[in-house]
C-alpha cells in the first residue's frame, strides 16, 4: 500500500482518525451547552460563527502551508487542538471563555483538516496522482 499512497499514508491515516475522534466527541456539545442554560438560538449563533471563521481562515492556512513545513503545522495544530478539547471538557460555566475555546477548536479543526489533505496529496507519488 505504501507504494501506491506513499510512505506517510499509515501515519497520516492514524492522525486523521484520532483527530476525527476528537471531533466526534463534540457531537454532544450542544446538549451540554443547554445544561449550562444556553438557548438554542445562541448555540446556533456559536456554530455559525465557527463556520464563518472556517471560511475566513482556510485561505490563510493554505498560505501558511505553502510557506512552512506541513508536518510541523500538523504537529503544532494537533497539540493545540488536544489542549483546547481538554479545556472544553473541563469548562463548567457559559461565557466568553467557552466561546473562545469553542471557536479556537473550530479553527484548529480546519487547520488540521486542511493540513492533512495537503500533506496527504503531497505524499502520494506523482505517478499515482
Amino acid at each position: 500500500m505504501s507504494a501506491r499512497f506513499g510512505p506517510n499514508f499509515g501515519k497520516l491515516f492514524a492522525a486523521a482518525l484520532l483527530q476525527e475522534m476528537s471531533f466526534f466527541l463534540l457531537v454532544h456539545v450542544p446538549g451540554y451547552f443547554e445544561t449550562l442554560g444556553v438557548t438554542e438560538a445562541l448555540i446556533g449563533l456559536l456554530y455559525a460563527a465557527g463556520a464563518v471563521l472556517a471560511l475566513l481562515f482556510r485561505p490563510a492556512f493554505g498560505r501558511i502551508l505553502d510557506l512552512t513545513n506541513r508536518r510541523t503545522v500538523l504537529l503544532v495544530a494537533g497539540l493545540l487542538n488536544a489542549t483546547v478539547v481538554l479545556a472544553l471538557a473541563t469548562t463548567t460555566v457559559w461565557g466568553p471563555y467557552l466561546w473562545v475555546l469553542f471557536l479556537a477548536q473550530r479553527v484548529l479543526q480546519i487547520a488540521l483538516f486542511t493540513t492533512m489533505l495537503t500533506y496527504g496529496a503531497d505524499s502520494i507519488p506523482v505517478k499515482h496522482r
